[in-house]
């Protein structure tokens, strides 16, 4: 998958977002729709953060057959597309009061992170030692 593709596929998620370089400054100001500026190097940057993230939960470092081929699966894909967009939604995201004992709500970006680990569900390789 390409870099515009993945970038424009984690935009999708994030209403109100748009890429810094693609737009002019004045357009940006002008209009109240966009909410939150970022950079393609940052949306890249937080795609492969989100991709060792998921590589971790689904337990693909430790999986000696290759079940499965992160670069090959169309799910673990746009799983790994809505991790990244929870991750940059919760970067971006200004609570006044983030305290997680007062409120049992959960924000955008913490519901898309878990939609990406349902959807990782079915992958995930577990190994059992037992000495």
């Amino acid at each position: 998958m390409e870099d515009s593709e993945i970038i424009e596929k984690v935009l999708h998620h994030l209403q109100g977002y748009v890429v810094e370089s693609s737009t002019d400054t004045e357009d940006i100001l002008s209009d109240l729709d966009y909410d939150k500026k970022v950079t393609s190097e940052e949306v890249l940057d937080t795609y492969n953060f989100a991709k060792s993230y998921a590589t971790s939960y689904i337990g693909y470092i430790g999986n000696p057959n290759g079940v499965i081929t992160l670069a090959e699966n169309p799910t673990v894909i746009d799983a790994i597309i809505v991790w990244t967009a929870g991750l940059l939604w919760k970067k971006y995201d200004i609570r006044v009061n983030n305290q997680e004992d007062e409120s049992n709500t959960l924000g955008y970006g913490d519901s898309l992170i878990i939609q990406a680990k349902e959807m990782l569900k079915p992958f995930r390789y577990f190994d059992l030692s037992v000495y």
